[in-house]
């Protein structure tokens, strides 16, 4: 099972007012060609012997850390075996992202299941170890180790 979920952050700001002299609030043509701002990518499969991988994508942060919490909660409760969040598409997370992480950790840890996390970038992997969050992930590598889910 495959499953998407798209967050809705906030719109661009600051691009000032469109050809028409509209301000952002829907009222020149063009802005229907902006791109649209998702701060966050969310999917997940649960494999046939249990074990789920859940893809975090984008930005956790403020805006999204209790809809990407609650999804990875979900995939939690719902596999039968180790969970895996999979951190290759994360380009961004701030303190309440890191604990959306441990917020995860600890819901894995109550409901009997191994949490691992895998390909986080290097300025990821950084902005864990300094903060202590690695600690809730004993296995975390740096990337390129042989022994590395990361």
């Amino acid at each position: 099972m495959i499953h998407r979920a798209r967050g809705s952050g906030p719109q661009p700001r600051g691009l000032g007012p469109g050809p028409d002299g509209g301000t952002g609030n829907g009222t020149s043509p063009d802005e229907a060609a902006w791109p649209q701002i998702i701060p966050v990518g969310l999917s997940h499969r649960i494999y046939p012997d249990g074990h789920a991988v859940a893809v975090i994508s984008g930005e956790l942060d403020a805006a999204t850390a209790d809809q990407a919490f609650e999804y990875v909660r979900q995939v939690i409760d719902r596999s039968r075996g180790p969970v895996c969040i999979d951190l290759a598409g994360l380009s961004f997370c701030d303190a309440r992202g890191l604990r959306t992480l441990i917020g995860a950790a600890a819901h894995a840890r109550t409901a009997g299941r191994r949490l691992s996390l895998s390909g986080a970038r290097p300025a990821i992997v950084k902005v864990l170890r300094i903060t202590g969050v690695d600690a809730n992930f004993p296995e975390l590598c740096q990337p390129g180790s042989r022994t590395s889910p990361l």
